[in-house]
């Protein structure tokens, strides 16, 4: 969820911060008296190949998610990685080069702390000036019958375990593509609520879109001033919240969303 707006299009913070980090890798590399040779190469084919691993470890998790939609096996827009596979994969193939490549052992000790030291200060910076709000906002919405809505309003079924909250226009690509994801997740998760909050939008331009495209969702709300992304701070669409049954924000993600990246979500939380 966590990312920066730039010109419009907004940009995961995680992959740019690891971008810059190996960036300034290649800097004090050629700051150094002598370079180490193919250094950023070595490093960028690594960190590829731990990437693809994680994205391995990652799909064969959710199999049984990309069955029948096999084109979202490479869809990485997702960001469907492995955290854990990545992490270690790329660890050991630092420490084999730097055992293999006595040249680049002394830039390593020195250029590894400092891009760990660069992406958590950058991670520390951003949650700053973005805090995560901690529970959804007392804001009023209106549903395709003109009745007031809010989060709160009503209790609960007991067999409700969590809310998801997408938001979404009918003009954003990335928006049309999820809505069957989340269509099907309707069915697959009844311990859920699914909430379609649309960002700016008339009830004639919501519904005729609906209608058009045959989506059926229980829950479509107006959120005609964008109230909801200002709460959040995130201005981009998609959005997709999760909140657990006491309205606490669990969750989140910034663009599109697949089958495979929702279940991983759920099913974490479904599993506390």
């Amino acid at each position: 969820m966590d990312s920066l707006n730039i010109f419009g299009l907004s940009l995961p913070l995680l992959p740019l911060l690891m971008l810059s980090a190996l960036l300034l890798m290649s800097v004090l590399n050629q700051l150094q008296k002598i370079a180490v040779p193919e250094f950023s190469d070595a490093i960028l084919l690594r960190l590829l190949l731990s990437l693809l691993a994680a994205r391995l470890v990652f799909v064969g998790q959710h199999l049984s998610q990309y069955q029948g939609q096999w084109l979202q096996l490479i869809d990485i827009r997702d960001r469907g990685f492995d955290g854990y596979s990545l992490v270690l994969l790329f660890s050991i193939l630092l420490m084999h080069y730097a055992y293999k490549t006595v040249a680049a052992r002394r830039l390593l000790l020195l250029a590894v702390p400092v891009a760990m030291l660069w992406i958590g200060g950058g991670y520390t910076v951003y949650r700053f000036y973005h805090p995560l709000p901690s529970e959804w906002p007392a804001i009023a919405f209106f549903d395709l019958q003109a009745q007031q809505r809010r989060f709160a309003d009503g209790a609960l079924p007991a067999s409700h375990r969590f809310t998801v909250v997408n938001l979404w226009a009918s003009w954003c690509p990335p928006c049309r593509a999820e809505m069957p994801v989340l269509m099907q997740a309707q069915q697959q998760y009844p311990q859920g609520r699914f909430i379609l909050l649309n960002q700016g939008e008339t009830r004639q331009q919501v519904a005729q879109f609906l209608q058009q495209q045959a989506l059926v969702f229980p829950d479509v709300w107006l959120d005609p001033n964008r109230a909801m992304g200002r709460w959040l701070g995130q201005q981009a669409l998609p959005v997709t919240l999760v909140f657990d049954e006491h309205g606490q924000l669990v969750d989140g993600h910034a663009g599109v969303l697949s089958s495979a990246k929702l279940a991983d979500k759920l099913q974490a939380l479904l599993a506390d």
